[in-house]
């Protein structure tokens, strides 16, 4: 099931917009069924988290993407003791580029950085070249407080709704105060 849903995941990002979308269709149908197996064997538990993030990003839900990547990260990570690997750089990227299309700019750069430097210890400095566009400005790395709410997912609506209000008694008071008299409708 697995590796069919790999393969029409694979299939989708060679195909026309309508038949992506049957693809992915058919890549969710057949792994739905094992989406919560208990899976011993970490290599196929890994990939299945992995295919499972793939379905989830290609359904536009990066946020629920992004937590499965997380868990075939943290697999993936198990599955080789803690040793870097390439397939965990490659991984990386990946999940930033699920983080650019949700907008949260500073992970993407966290997992962007964090591939380069596995590509790096591992030698691998065409992989890190190819990415060196991608990782965050020491300006990024202070980013505003807004992206971090966001991202956080615990943005402060009362500051918000204080000011929403005080705009809407600002419009009523403008709307309702008294104007001077129109001096001119009286003449003719």
């Amino acid at each position: 099931a697995v590796e069919t849903a790999q393969a029409h995941i694979s299939l989708k990002n060679e195909s026309k917009k309508n038949t992506t979308t049957r693809h992915v269709m058919q890549a969710e149908e057949t792994l739905r069924p094992y989406y919560d197996t208990e899976i011993e064997d970490l290599h196929l538990r890994y990939k299945r988290n992995l295919v499972k993030a793939r379905i989830f990003s290609a359904k536009k839900k990066y946020d629920e993407a992004l937590n499965l990547y997380e868990i075939a990260l943290e697999t993936l990570q198990e599955e080789n003791d803690g040793e870097e690997t390439p397939d965990e750089a490659k991984l990386l990227v990946e999940m930033g580029e699920t983080a650019e299309l949700r907008n949260l700019r500073k992970k993407a750069g966290g997992y962007y950085k964090r591939a380069y430097e596995i590509f790096q210890n591992l030698g691998m400095e065409e992989s890190a070249k190819n990415i060196e566009d991608k990782l965050p400005d020491s300006d990024d790395e202070d980013e505003n407080e807004e992206e971090d709410i966001e991202e956080s997912g615990h943005y402060d609506n009362v500051a918000n709704e204080e000011e929403n209000e005080n705009e809407i008694e600002n419009e009523e008071e403008e709307l309702f105060k008294p104007h001077p008299p129109d001096d001119h409708l009286g003449e003719e």
